[in-house]
């Protein structure tokens, strides 16, 4: 992956979550995710492809979508995400992400 740990991991773990879920997703999946990259969701097929594509379907699925991020944690090679997925019509989620360094 491609971030390093500390405030700037946090910034860019922070940046790439919001451009995955309301900016370019697949610009985002390129700049960050190294082409090995296994995603633990069934929901997105365990690949870079199938985040992706969840990603696209959901966000098309819930024209009201909005990702909401409310803290970025790290602690030595992990960052963690905590967020709100707003899906419109009053259904809300709401995520704990963790993200390793590369090398971890």
């Amino acid at each position: 992956m491609g971030f390093e740990a500390g405030e700037s991991g946090r910034n860019a773990v922070r940046d790439y979550y919001l451009d995955l879920w309301k900016g370019d997703a697949a610009a985002a999946i390129d700049r960050v995710l190294t082409p090995d990259y296994i995603e633990h969701s069934h929901r997105a097929g365990f690949s870079r492809d199938g985040l992706l594509a969840h990603v696209t379907a959901r966000r098309a699925a819930h024209p009201a979508h909005d990702m909401i991020v409310h803290q970025v944690l790290s602690q030595g090679d992990l960052v963690f995400v905590f967020a709100r997925e707003k899906l419109g019509d009053g259904e809300d989620h709401v995520a704990l992400h963790a993200l390793a360094a590369p090398g971890s």
